[in-house]
C-alpha cells in the first residue's frame, strides 16, 4: 500500500531494518515488492521513484508478523543474556517475579523499578540537571504554586497543624517550596515520605534534614500500585491538635501509573475527610506529544534505562525508540532488540526469549487534560477542588478531596 509521504518518517536504509528484524536485506526488498503488489499490509512511501517502509505503529505490528513468518523457516539462535547480580540485590523476590511476568505478558520493564537501588541516585542527578530547564524548572513550578497558594493558605488557616505526605517523594526537592511555606507559618507537624524505593527515601531524608528538623521526617517504603496507605497514614494525625494532611504527588509521578483510579483508591484509604490531595503533571498538547526534553540529557536515559541496565540489555543488542503511542495515549521509550536474545533468570529457573525486532518498553508517561482529570477524580469518588494550567508551559496542578 502506497501512502502520502507528507509528515511520514521512514526506514532510510534497508540494512538498518534488516538488522532490527534479524533478516537479510533481500528479505526486506522482497517485502517491499510484495507491498507494492498489495501482497502484504506494509505501508510504503514513494520518494524520487524509490519505495521505503514507513516508520509508524501500523508497520511496526506488520513487520513483527512478517519477521515471525520469516524466522519460522530457519533455526533460531538466541544470544544468552544474564541479569546482573545488582538486579537480585535491588529487587525483592516478589518484585523480580513481577518484572519477569511483565516482560513475558506485556513486553514491559515497569518504570517504578528504575527508582530502586542505584536508580535513586540516577534520578537525583537527573532532577538536579533539569531543575532549571524551561519545561521542568522552578519558574513553572513557582507559577503553579503561586496560583494555588491563596486557596491553600485559606484552607489550612482552619487548622492548628499541617502534615505533608509526599507520595512518590523522589529526592524531596519538588515538595520543598511548600514545606518552607508551612514551616514559616509554624504549623508543620511532620513530613511523611512514601516511596517504593528505600534508597530514594534516604536521599529525601538527607535533603530534608539540611533545612528542617530531622525529627519531623517519617519514611514509609510502599508500592502505591499494590498497597493501601491506610496503615501508613491514619495513625499519623496529632490528636492533641486540629490537624490536616496535605498529600502531594509532584514530579509527574501520576503519569507513570497505568491504573490511576486504583492508586487513587489506595491513597483515599489513608485520607481523612478534611485532607487534600495535590497533584502536578504535564498537560497533553498535540504538538508536544513527541517531545522528550528530559532525555536531551545523558542523565535522562541513564535514569529510565536503569531496569534494562540491571537486566544487562545494553546498546549492543538494542536500539532506543521514543514515540507517542496512540493506543496507550502515552509517550514511550522502548528498546528495539537487534538480535534474538534469551534472558536467563537462573535464580528462578526461568527465561524469556525475545526475537529481533521485538521491543521492551522501559518508560511510559501519560499526560493530563482537564477532561481526563475530571473523569478520573469522579471515578475515584473524590471531588475536584482546584485546577490550574501554566499559560505557556505544558504543566498543570490540581487539588482533590474525599467526596
Amino acid at each position: 500500500m502506497i501512502i502520502n509521504p507528507a509528515g511520514q518518517d521512514y526506514y532510510k536504509k534497508q540494512v538498518e531494518l534488516a538488522k532490527i528484524c534479524g533478516v537479510s536485506e533481500g528479505t526486506i526488498s522482497n517485502w517491499i515488492n510484495k507491498a507494492k503488489d498489495s501482497k502484504n499490509l506494509l505501508q510504503l512511501i514513494e520518494i524520487k521513484d524509490r519505495f521505503y517502509i514507513a516508520k509508524n505503529e501500523h508497520n511496526i505490528s506488520e513487520l513483527k508478523k512478517l519477521t515471525e513468518e520469516a524466522t519460522n523457516y530457519q533455526n533460531i539462535v538466541y544470544k544468552d543474556i544474564y541479569p546482573k547480580e545488582e538486579l537480585y540485590d535491588t529487587l525483592s523476590e516478589s518484585q523480580t517475579i513481577s518484572l519477569i511476568n511483565s516482560l513475558k505478558t506485556k513486553g514491559t520493564a515497569p518504570c517504578k523499578f528504575v527508582f530502586m537501588g542505584n536508580g535513586a541516585e540516577k534520578w537525583d542527578k537527573l532532577y538536579s540537571k533539569i531543575h532549571n530547564s524551561d519545561n521542568y524548572g522552578s519558574p513553572t513550578k513557582r507559577y503553579l504554586f503561586e496560583k494555588t497558594i491563596n486557596f491553600f493558605e485559606e484552607y489550612i488557616s482552619k487548622f492548628d497543624s499541617v502534615i505533608i505526605t509526599d507520595l512518590g517523594c523522589g529526592n524531596f526537592k519538588p515538595a520543598k517550596p511548600l514545606l518552607e511555606k508551612i514551616e514559616k507559618s509554624g504549623k508543620l507537624d511532620k513530613y511523611i515520605c512514601i516511596d517504593i524505593s528505600k534508597d530514594m527515601i534516604e536521599i529525601a531524608k538527607t535533603e530534608f534534614s539540611k533545612d528542617f528538623d530531622e525529627n519531623k521526617f517519617v519514611g514509609h517504603v510502599l508500592d502505591l500500585e499494590l498497597h493501601s496507605t491506610e496503615e501508613a497514614l491514619l495513625k499519623q494525625k496529632n490528636n492533641a491538635k486540629k490537624s490536616v494532611n496535605i498529600l502531594l504527588m509532584f514530579g509527574g509521578t501520576i503519569g507513570n501509573i497505568e491504573n490511576q483510579v486504583k492508586v487513587f483508591n489506595h491513597i483515599k484509604d489513608g485520607m481523612h475527610p478534611e485532607d487534600l490531595l495535590m497533584i502536578a503533571n504535564a498537560y497533553d498538547e498535540i504538538d508536544r506529544r513527541t517531545v522528550f526534553p528530559a532525555f536531551d540529557f545523558e542523565e535522562g536515559f541513564a535514569h529510565v534505562s536503569h531496569a534494562a541496565c540491571m537486566l544487562n540489555i545494553d546498546k549492543g543488542v538494542s536500539i532506543v525508540e521514543k514515540i507517542y503511542n496512540s493506543n496507550t495515549t502515552a509517550r514511550e521509550v522502548n528498546l528495539i532488540i537487534k538480535e534474538n536474545i534469551k534472558i536467563n533468570f537462573t535464580r528462578y529457573n526461568d527465561s524469556i526469549n525475545i526475537k529481533s525486532g521485538e521491543s521492551i518498553n522501559i518508560w511510559k508517561h501519560k499526560r493530563d487534560t482537564f477532561e481526563l482529570v475530571s473523569n478520573k477524580i469522579r471515578e475515584s469518588d473524590m471531588e475536584l477542588q482546584f485546577i490550574v494550567k501554566h499559560p505557556t508551559e505544558a504543566q498543570m496542578l490540581y487539588v482533590a478531596r474525599l467526596a
